[in-house]
């Protein structure tokens, strides 16, 4: 976070530098679909190569805990989850409106 950045004397992009675009509102706003989660929109677009993995709540219980199993599956599913955004954003260019909303 900044706070913590400013504690630290560590850099942090300054306001207005650093844009970010979450695909949640663009599916909620265009879509209207019953559910905006990630697996339900892949699964109404026909994205499924990568298939969508699931994350269970003790499974990041373990990797806080340093288990190494756990740490490399959630390695494992932020990849596939990166890869399906970017399938799904390819999809949805026409529709997404940029707002300039800084981090």
């Amino acid at each position: 976070s900044r706070t913590r950045a400013l504690i630290l004397q560590q850099w942090f992009p300054e306001v207005r530098n650093i844009f970010q675009l979450d695909l949640y509102f663009t599916t909620r706003n265009k879509l209207h679909l019953t559910s905006n989660r990630l697996e339900n929109v892949c699964e109404v677009l026909g994205i499924n190569d990568p298939p969508k993995t699931k994350l269970k709540p003790m499974l990041w219980k373990n990797a806080a805990y340093g288990n190494t199993k756990a740490l490399e599956y959630i390695m494992k599913h932020n990849r596939i989850d990166t890869i399906i955004l970017e399938k799904l954003y390819n999809k949805l260019k026409p529709f997404i409106v940029i707002q300039r909303s800084s981090l």
